[in-house]
């Protein structure tokens, strides 16, 4: 059996038993057990935080509904709660770190919230700026400025695929859950208050 190994920047093939190293986040080791997947199992990294780690393995369950919700990415999405100089938070994408200021990241997390809400993870822009995301008269440039924040982590997938516009000026990011993950203790002592909130709302 040869399995499908995402990586931060490539697919790399393995086969039985083999001992491989992951590293879009730290290093980190994962034993394959050759009775326990099909040749048809899609591995993703194993992107660990304190309290909340996504699997790395998709069902097929999983594969499902990416195909029914339409998802456009696969990318590997690591919010860790982590910041740089005074006013910046870290985001990696598939292993490339992305820098993001509060308030794309308060966005960017209520988006995140909605799809473990729903799985369709659609929110409409007039609710975003009911609860204060986004500005009223300015809310197709604040999607926009969060989309081109991610432009350089993305490869092919567009910053309109990733944060997709939907039916009756809605949007969502465009994921399976299972290639979220976050540090929702870091998120809970962070220094502004709507993501602390925010972090508090997920799973």
């Amino acid at each position: 059996m040869v399995g499908r190994v995402f990586g931060a920047s490539k697919i790399e093939d393995i086969a039985d038993g083999l001992l491989i190293r992951i590293t879009p986040v730290k290093s980190r080791q994962i034993l394959l057990s050759p009775d326990r997947f099909s040749e048809n199992t899609n591995y993703i990294p194993t992107l660990s935080s304190n309290n909340h780690v996504r699997q790395a393995i998709l069902s097929a369950a999983e594969e499902e509904e990416i195909s029914y919700y339409g998802y456009k990415s696969r990318l590997p999405i690591h919010i860790p709660g982590d910041t740089e100089k005074r006013a910046t938070n870290i985001v990696l994408v598939d292993g490339v770190k992305v820098f993001i200021g509060d308030v794309p990241l308060a966005l960017l997390l209520r988006l995140v919230v909605e799809l473990f809400k729903n799985k369709r993870g659609i929110i409409s822009r007039s609710k975003l700026i009911n609860t204060g995301f986004i500005k009223a008269g300015s809310e197709f440039q604040s999607v926009g400025r969060l989309r081109q924040t991610f432009r350089v982590a993305l490869g092919n997938v567009s910053p309109e695929e990733f944060i997709e516009t939907c039916e009756h000026k809605s949007i969502r990011l465009s994921s399976h859950p299972s290639f979220i993950s976050y540090d929702r203790e870091k998120l809970l002592h962070h220094r502004n208050e709507k993501i602390r909130r925010l972090a508090r709302r997920l799973p």
